[in-house]
C-alpha cells in the first residue's frame, strides 16, 4: 500500500472520531436546550394516596410567584386570587403522614387526593390541612373517605393529655398557628370531647398533575 493511501486511511479515521464529536456537541446542546425551554415541570414526584393506593404527586414550578413547601415536600406553584371550588380536586396534606415515627417538632406530612386525574397533565388544587389531633387514632388514613370518616369520630382527652400529645401538632404550630390547648377552643365537641382529627381550608390553590405509575405515564 502507498504512502499516500496510509495517510489518506489516518485521515479517515480522524474525520471519522471529528465527527463523532460534532455529533456528540449536538446532542449535549440539544438536551441543554430542551431543558431551558421545559423548566416548568419539577424534576421528580411526591409520594401521594388515592383511595389507599400510592401514586405520584407532580409539582409544577413557575418562573415567578410563590411555591407551596410543606416540610420537605414541594407541593406547587400557588396561584393567586382564587377560592376553593366544588369544581377542583382537593390536596389534603396529613400531619403527621405515614412514617411509623414520625418526628414531632419537625413534622411528617403525608399526602391524600380526593381524586386521581384521567390526565397527568398539570392541573388546580384546592389544598386542605388535615390535623390528627387523637393520639390512638391510625395512621393508615390513605383515603379521602378515611378522612371523612375519621372527622365524623370523637375521643375525649384524658386528664394527662397536653398539648404536645396531639400527633399533628406540628402542622398546628406552624400553619394554623395554633400552640396551646385553649388554641383547641373552636373545634372541641359537647362536653368537651375533640374530633379525630380537623380538616381546615388553607385557602390555597395550587397547579400540579398527579397519576398512577402503573398505568398512566406521565
Amino acid at each position: 500500500m502507498s504512502e499516500h493511501g496510509n495517510l489518506a486511511t489516518g485521515f479517515g479515521g480522524r474525520g471519522i472520531y471529528v465527527r463523532h464529536l460534532v455529533c456528540a456537541g449536538l446532542v449535549l446542546t440539544a438536551a441543554c436546550v430542551a431543558q431551558t425551554q421545559t423548566p416548568s415541570v419539577a424534576r421528580g414526584s411526591e409520594p401521594a394516596y388515592e383511595s389507599g393506593k400510592m401514586v405520584s404527586f407532580t409539582p409544577v414550578a413557575g418562573w415567578r410567584g410563590k411555591s407551596l413547601v410543606v416540610g420537605d415536600l414541594r407541593l406547587g406553584r400557588v396561584l393567586t386570587g382564587q377560592r376553593p371550588s366544588d369544581h377542583r380536586p382537593n390536596l389534603y396534606v396529613v400531619c403527621p403522614g405515614f412514617k411509623s415515627e414520625p418526628d414531632k417538632d419537625q413534622g411528617d406530612y403525608g399526602l391524600v387526593l380526593s381524586t386521581l386525574p384521567r390526565t397527568s397533565a398539570p392541573i388546580e388544587w384546592d389544598v386542605y390541612w388535615v390535623v390528627v389531633l387523637d393520639p390512638a387514632s391510625p395512621t393508615n388514613l390513605t383515603g379521602e373517605s378515611d378522612l371523612l370518616m375519621a372527622e365524623q369520630k370523637a375521643f375525649t382527652p384524658g386528664p394527662d393529655f397536653d398539648f404536645a400529645d396531639i400527633p399533628g401538632v406540628a402542622l398546628l404550630r406552624k400553619y394554623l398557628h395554633i400552640d396551646s390547648r385553649a388554641g383547641l377552643g373552636p373545634y372541641e365537641l359537647a362536653g368537651g370531647d375533640l374530633p379525630t382529627l380537623i380538616m381546615v381550608p388553607a385557602h390555597i390553590t395550587i397547579r400540579a398533575g398527579a397519576f398512577d405509575p402503573e398505568t398512566l405515564k406521565p
